[in-house]
């Protein structure tokens, strides 16, 4: 059955908009690791999703700090039940009842209104945070390329997506370079009074960990290391900071050298476990060693944490920079607020009336079929008129059906039959998987 139908083998005729969330604000990394969907699996977890209901759409959304499973249905109560089983099954939980405190669900205009704040980034760990809008473009990109997207949630995502876009544009967040990145430099500056001259060595490629490799350079950093499992990966990295790329095998002695290690893999075991850290900070003689882990699921063994001198700090150790950085964002809420306001309310009023013109699809349709129908039967009892006659025929019954269903298609078109009566005309009409007859 396609995404289209507005009845489906459930009888119902009303999509529901559905996000169930698993976010920063009630799970802490250790549960949020586990769920975390890389780009990789995107495609895999959509296609999960879309054989537990066909007739339903979907989008995941997942970073650091957030996994969001998306979804526009005809089952909201059934649906939310397989997501999160989907989730906890995914994550390797015992049952979905270990998920429970730690997951939101939104439902209709919520989980409108709740995309559009992600894209504009009030709902970021780092308020404002200017990478979130490219990470849902990327995951409407996965989404589309699976096909797990219908009409529902391409527009829900592209309105939000347009709403980040004039978040940035008409206030100083696009500016300001607040950011998980810009968050973990400031903890590294701070920690070790300052970058200038200091050594950096990155592991993996991802996103922050070059952004926030970037602005440490800036900062004065003289030296930046790079390393990957894949040496060309290294190679490039390196070359945008005039660095050098090292092999993985050679990570240990150059942490026992480094000031900063920023590791942003997409790994889904640790990179730098307890006792390879214990081996380098041997050889550092007391030198204190800052190492910001801002991927999900977690690069460093949280144990290393323990070792002396070694300052570890996850992507939820960022709570004081974030608050400094609050203060700057609070005045510019208002107007992103409108926007997201704007953005909620064009969709809603977009899913009414794209739920009102399939009725009226759905009615002229039907009413063809049996025009059609009726017609040929005549037509086939009187063979001894002329085409011209026939044509007269096809006409007149078609100016039949365009004067009945006139007035109750100005109705639906302008809003004037409410949820019930929309009902009513769809049981009465009928419909199929085409949006024809039953």
């Amino acid at each position: 059955m396609s995404f289209s139908d507005l009845k489906n083998s459930a009888g119902n005729d009303k999509v529901s908009i559905i996000s169930v969330c698993v976010t920063h604000k009630r799970c802490p990394v250790d549960i949020r690791e586990k769920l975390a969907v890389p780009p990789r699996m995107l495609g895999e977890c959509l296609m999960r999703l879309l054989s537990i209901c066909r007739e339903s759409e979907f989008f995941i959304l997942s970073t650091c700090n957030r996994t969001e499973i998306y979804t526009a249905s005809f089952f909201p109560d059934e649906i939310k039940k397989s997501i999160t089983s989907f989730l906890a099954g995914y994550g390797g939980f015992d049952g979905p009842e270990i998920l429970s405190r730690g997951i939101e669900i939104f439902e209709g205009e919520k989980a409108v209104e709740h995309l559009v704040r992600v894209a504009c980034g009030l709902e970021s760990q780092v308020p404002g945070d200017g990478q979130v809008l490219g990470q849902v473009r990327e995951a409407h990109g996965a989404a589309l390329k699976s096909s797990a997207l219908g009409p529902y949630l391409d527009r829900l995502v592209r309105d939000a997506i347009t709403g980040g876009k004039r978040a940035r544009s008409k206030t100083g967040i696009g500016k300001s370079g607040t950011s998980i990145s810009s968050a973990a430099v400031g903890m590294a500056r701070d920690k070790l009074g300052g970058l200038k001259g200091r050594s950096i060595l990155i592991l993996g490629s991802g996103k922050m960990g070059i952004a926030a490799s970037v602005l440490i350079k800036k900062h004065g950093a003289k030296q930046v290391i790079a390393a990957n499992h894949n040496y060309e990966k290294a190679l490039e990295t390196a070359s945008r900071f005039g660095g050098k790329a090292i092999r993985y095998d050679a990570v240990e002695d150059e942490i026992a050298a480094c000031d900063i290690v920023i590791s942003s893999t997409a790994a889904p075991h640790y990179v730098l476990k307890k006792d390879l850290l214990e081996r380098a900070v041997s050889k550092r003689n007391g030198k204190p060693l800052v190492i910001i882990d801002i991927a999900v699921p977690r690069d460093v063994d949280p144990a290393a944490g323990s070792l002396e001198n070694i300052h570890l700090f996850n992507i939820d150790d960022l709570s004081e920079v974030i608050d400094n950085n609050l203060n700057k964002f609070m005045k510019e809420i208002p107007v992103i607020e409108e926007i997201v306001n704007e953005r909620k309310s064009s969709y809603m009023d977009w899913l009414e009336g794209y739920r009102r013109s399939h009725i009226i699809r759905t009615m002229r349709g039907r009413c063809e079929a049996i025009r059609k129908e009726e017609t040929e039967n005549l037509l086939n009892r009187l063979s001894h008129l002329t085409p011209e006659d026939r044509d007269k025929i096809e006409v007149a019954t078609h100016a039949i059906i365009n004067k009945v269903l006139h007035a109750p298609s100005l109705a639906l078109k302008y809003g004037e039959y409410n949820d019930d009566q929309l009902s009513f005309l769809l049981e009465f009409f009928g419909t199929d998987e085409k949006g024809g007859g039953k």
